[in-house]
């Protein structure tokens, strides 16, 4: 309920209300002439695309010109409704109510003006007493005054607190119809804007991609759904028409967070397909030699990001599919996750390379001659460092290094051409390893630390604005980075109607959302689906357990570091010359085995592992009968609260333990187990979870 409410002008508020209203009507007519819907369905093997492309115009048009034309007329009746319910309340102006002075008028009705009528029935009632006396006849009766009195107060008070709650009611109601108008607005203004970029892709360059040359897929075709700037309008064409070398010359600062998610799809796509997706990415990365570190670092950092989301995305998504299947860890689905995400995390150590050993070119300008403060021109000494990658004999990703240089004598303001300097031959080249590491987890470290650092910076800012949009967003914060800008228009259209009964004009939205979830949305509305929002939980779950794995990272020794990665398996990713680690980082590995790891010991402590080695006869000594239980609990001594996380009955949570708790928690393994006790560990979680 609103405390004060003022309104000035209540017919112009009305008239704002109504002209809002028939230019929606307007607009509606106008809409009815211009949509055209794709009714035709197309067969063959470039049918699915094709329906899928025409399914997704008529999207597009039921937002534009349908949806748009009824969130303006829900708001125009919105704000109408408002001057009607005002002046229905006896206001032909102005209307002001406070509750503050409502409490005032109130109180004082109640109280000094109640007694002080009462004061005067009585004192009047005296008078006439007297006057009855000295006329000698007559009546005086006073009888009923007080409830009388007494209503007709109370008569007063409703119909003050009457009017203010109509007027605070009617104020409400039209801020609610403000807000989430507001929201519908925005959202379509987004829409619009995504619907001109994708003309900007160019209708030809989407028809030559679904018939010439194969290149547009399902999945490329979202990436129309995430187009918000011109410069992500040039990044998918450039995609579509296999143009990869375009892709360094568009301004990489003007791309949007989901342009680069695009990216990241793609790159994500090149990891996960033959040799043609690794001479793609080989295409890219040769086109990034000329250009400046600095756009290759803005370029390679902001797509690492994206990528970083798509695997939390990844991550929580498993999660979800864990929670519905618990005992499904050998099905093609789930083989199918895990690869997927293995490719992911190779790719993202493919971009911090990228950023870390400094791809792409600089020069530095010094002055030539006899006189230093008039010299007859300059040096330009030229800094070029290229990569190009290919599969090494153990499988894992080799990067190739080049670093050319070159010197050339200019005037000081010429302009520099990276492409046109002669380096002449092939200049210096360094073999560098990408390597996922499980079971052991590092500190930040190596000769390439300082960037590597900045690098981790940027991640966990990126990680932590994606939990904190889910935390704030919920659902629509999911759909924000699943189905991009469209589906949130498309949500906000829907829960700004709040439609009941959906009409024909948000079926479009209703689809869309249907759409980008799987179909799993159904028929409800305002983010209340079960499977939505069990998604973003899982998510969220998820992104909490990576958060404490990194803040544990930071805080142990190297000894105990150790334990934590015996125990956990977290991995990290390396960047290794030879035997040697040039830089490493855990935050660019996304290690889900380690999640399942760490959620089996702070749900079930020791105890499958115990029974694994028991049924392997690995347990010298063991009583028959005997459960792994008993073996716990007769075998470990001393640290109650540690016996009880072993046995699976307590609440710690390894992520939050103290180096003292971490080494009782390894060195009671060993009691109870044997020699070898973590090595076996180590088998048993690496065998039911993965290395």
């Amino acid at each position: 309920m609103s405390y004060s409410v003022k309104a000035h002008n209540l017919g112009g508020i009305q008239s704002y209300g109504e002209s809002i209203t028939s230019f929606s009507v307007a607009l509606t007519a106008a809409a009815a002439q211009t949509q055209r819907s794709f009714t035709d369905r197309v067969g063959g093997q470039k049918g699915e695309v094709i329906n899928a492309f025409f399914g997704k115009l008529n999207i597009l048009q039921d937002q534009v010109f349908q949806q748009a034309p009824e969130a303006l007329k829900t708001y125009g009746e919105g704000v109408s409704e408002f001057s009607h319910t005002v002046q229905g309340l006896g206001f032909s102006k102005i209307a002001h109510t406070d509750k503050g002075e409502i409490n005032n008028i109130v109180n004082t009705l109640s109280g000094p003006q109640y007694d002080d009528m009462i004061a005067k029935k009585n004192g009047l009632k005296s008078l006439m007493e007297e006057a009855q006396e000295a006329l000698g006849n007559g009546t005086v009766d006073f009888t009923g005054y007080e409830e009388k009195a007494q209503g007709f107060i109370d008569e007063e008070i409703k119909a003050r607190n009457t009017t203010h709650q109509g007027i605070s009611d009617a104020d409400d109601a039209l801020k609610k119809v403000a807000e989430t108008g507001k929201a519908s607005f925005e959202g379509l203004a987004d829409i619009i804007q995504n619907a001109q970029a994708i003309i900007g892709v160019g209708p030809e360059v989407i028809y030559d991609a679904i018939i010439k040359t194969n290149n547009m897929t399902i999945e490329r075709l979202n990436y129309l759904d995430n187009i918000m700037s011109k410069e992500d309008s040039q990044m998918v064409r450039a995609i579509l028409t296999d143009d990869i070398e375009a892709i360094m010359n568009i301004d990489s600062s003007k791309i949007s967070k989901t342009g680069y998610k695009n990216m990241a799809i793609e790159v994500r796509a090149w990891f996960t397909s033959d040799s043609k997706g690794e001479e793609k990415m080989n295409r890219l990365l040769a086109s990034m030699e000329n250009k400046t570190k600095e756009k290759v670092k803005e370029f390679s950092t902001n797509t690492s990001k994206a990528m970083n989301i798509l695997k939390n995305l990844h991550g929580g998504t498993m999660r979800e599919y864990e929670k519905q299947n618990p005992n499904d860890k050998t099905s093609e689905t789930w083989l199918a996750y895990e690869k997927e995400l293995n490719h992911m995390n190779e790719a993202s150590g493919v971009l911090a390379a990228i950023r870390t050993l400094k791809i792409g070119s600089s020069h530095d300008v010094r002055p030539r001659g006899n006189n230093h403060y008039k010299p007859d021109g300059y040096d330009f000494l030229y800094d070029k460092r290229g990569l190009q990658i290919r599969r090494g004999k153990n499988g894992e990703w080799d990067l190739v290094v080049t670093e050319k240089t070159a010197t050339e004598f200019k005037s000081e303001n010429s302009p520099v051409d990276y492409s046109k300097v002669a380096v002449g031959d092939k200049g210096k080249e360094k073999i560098y390893n990408s390597h996922l590491e499980s079971g052991y987890i590092g500190q930040l470290e190596g000769e390439f630390v300082a960037e590597a650092k900045k690098l981790d910076k940027e991640l966990q800012e990126a990680d932590k604005e994606f939990a904190e949009t889910l935390s704030k967003n919920g659902v629509k914060g999911l759909l924000m980075y699943v189905g991009g800008p469209a589906a949130v228009a498309a949500f906000d259209t829907l829960d700004a109607l709040g439609k009941v009964k959906l009409s024909d004009s948000t079926e479009g939205g209703l689809e869309f959302l249907e759409e980008i979830t799987s179909g799993k949305v159904k028929k409800k509305i305002s983010g209340k689906s079960p499977y939505v929002q069990s998604a973003v939980d899982s998510i969220q779950g998820f992104l909490e357990q990576q958060e404490k794995k990194k803040e544990i990272a930071g805080k142990l020794d190297e000894n105990t570091r150790k334990f934590y990665g015996a125990l956990t398996g977290q991995g990290v990713w390396q960047l290794k010359d030879g035997e040697d680690i040039v830089v490493q980082d855990p935050n660019v590995y996304m290690d889900y085995g380690s999640t399942q790891r760490t959620e089996e010991l702070n749900n079930q402590g020791i105890v499958g592992y115990v029974e694994y080695q028991m049924n392997m006869n690995r347990i010298k000594y063991v009583k028959p009968g005997d459960t792994a239980q008993d073996v716990i609990s007769q075998r470990f001594e001393g640290d109650e609260a540690m016996k009880e996380y072993l046995l699976g009955n307590s609440d710690l949570d390894i992520s939050q333990m103290s180096p003292d708790q971490l080494q009782k928690l390894a060195r009671g393994i060993e009691k109870i187990v044997g020699k070898n006790a973590l090595t076996g560990f180590e088998m048993y979680m690496s065998t039911k979870y993965g290395a």
